[in-house]
C-alpha cells in the first residue's frame, strides 16, 4: 500500500491555482530505450485528441479521441475509415512507494513545478516526477481512456492529486541509476483547438 502519509504530504504541497481548466496543446516525448514516441494531446472543455507515432514516421500514427466527462474513448483508423470504442480503465494495482522527498521548486514552460523523488519498493525503481499545480484536468481522464499505460502513468493515477495536475516530467530509474524510461512535455500551447478536431469523421463506420 502507497503510505498514507505520503499522498497527505504530497496533496498538501502542491496548491492548484484558481485559474481556468487548461485548454490548448501540449507535445510529449515518450523515451523507453531506443524508442522515442512523440504523443500530442489537443484540449478543448472536456474533449480531447490524442495522436501517438514513434520515430519519425507520422504516416503510422495511432489516434484516440477521449470524453473527459464520460470518460469514453474511441480510436480511430484513419486507413480503414474505421473508429473503436474502448473501455474506461480501473487501476487495480497498488505499486508500493516509499522515500517520498521533495528536491526543489522550479519552473517549465511559465508553470511552477515540484520535482519529487520517490522509490517504488517491489520493482527498486527510482522514480521522479515533476508535478505542476495548474487545472491540468485533461491528464487523468486521457490515461483512463487510453488502451495502454506506462508504469509511471499506472502509478500516476493512484495518486490523490491526479485529479488536475499534469506531470511535466516523469522518469524512473534502475538500482544501477539507469533511466529505462522518460516522458517529457516539450511544447505547450495555449491556442484553442479547432472543435472538428474531437469529431469522428464522416464517413467513419463502427468497428
Amino acid at each position: 500500500m502507497i503510505r498514507f502519509f505520503f499522498f497527505l504530504l504530497l496533496s498538501s504541497c502542491l496548491t492548484i491555482s484558481a485559474q481556468s481548466r487548461f485548454e490548448g496543446t501540449v507535445t510529449f516525448s515518450i523515451t523507453k530505450g531506443k524508442e522515442v514516441m512523440t504523443r500530442t494531446v489537443w484540449v478543448k472543455n472536456d474533449s480531447i485528441r490524442v495522436e501517438e507515432f514513434i520515430g519519425n514516421n507520422q504516416k503510422n500514427k495511432s489516434i484516440y479521441l477521449i470524453d473527459g466527462k464520460s470518460k469514453v474513448g474511441f480510436i480511430l483508423s484513419p486507413e480503414r475509415k474505421l473508429y473503436m470504442k474502448t473501455v474506461p480503465f480501473q487501476t487495480t494495482e497498488d505499486i508500493e512507494v516509499s522515500d517520498a522527498m521533495v528536491l526543489e521548486k522550479d519552473s517549465l514552460f511559465g508553470y511552477e513545478v515540484e520535482r519529487w523523488q520517490l522509490s517504488a519498493v517491489d520493482q527498486k525503481r527510482t522514480i521522479n516526477f515533476a508535478f505542476s499545480p495548474n487545472d491540468f484536468f485533461f491528464y487523468r481522464d486521457l490515461l483512463i481512456a487510453l488502451p495502454d499505460r506506462s508504469f509511471l502513468e499506472r502509478l500516476f493515477l493512484q495518486l490523490p492529486l491526479a485529479e488536475n495536475v499534469l506531470p511535466l516530467l516523469a522518469e524512473y530509474t534502475d538500482i544501477n541509476d539507469q533511466r529505462i524510461y522518460q516522458m517529457k512535455v516539450v511544447k505547450i500551447d495555449n491556442s484553442i483547438p479547432n472543435a472538428k478536431l474531437f469529431r469522428i469523421p464522416k464517413g467513419f463506420s463502427q468497428f
